[in-house]
């Protein structure tokens, strides 16, 4: 997920101010980029619970009943991931401050967290 946000960041540095289209087409890309989270970190917490970041509501496993490669691999990991996908960040706690920036910045979100 950082390697596409870098090769995005790139195409901007690289068209510099080229076509109005482009770049359009580059604020979409961006727009539609789910939270990295859930693709780069396992957060386990000090009684084994496992999250996609320090406080992300849902467990998606616990370290002591399953491995890392498990949990990262497992149904609760892919559930998360396909919420993101979808925009969907209910599972998220609202004090995010990586929803908080995806907000600000106006991208794109369908679920809110509660």
């Amino acid at each position: 997920m950082t390697d596409m946000l870098h090769v995005i960041e790139q195409m901007e540095f690289t068209l510099g101010d080229s076509s109005a289209e482009m770049k359009i087409y580059i604020e979409d890309l961006k727009r539609n980029l789910p939270c990295a989270m859930a693709w780069e970190t396992l957060f386990v917490d000090w009684d084994g619970r496992a999250t996609v970041c320090c406080i992300h509501k849902e467990t998606i496993g616990n370290i002591h009943e399953q491995s890392a490669e498990e949990i990262w691999n497992g149904p609760g990991a892919q559930k998360v991931r396909a919420a993101f996908l979808a925009h969907d960040y209910s599972g998220c706690n609202p004090r995010c401050m990586i929803l908080a920036g995806r907000i600000e910045r106006g991208l794109k979100i369908s679920k809110m967290p509660r």
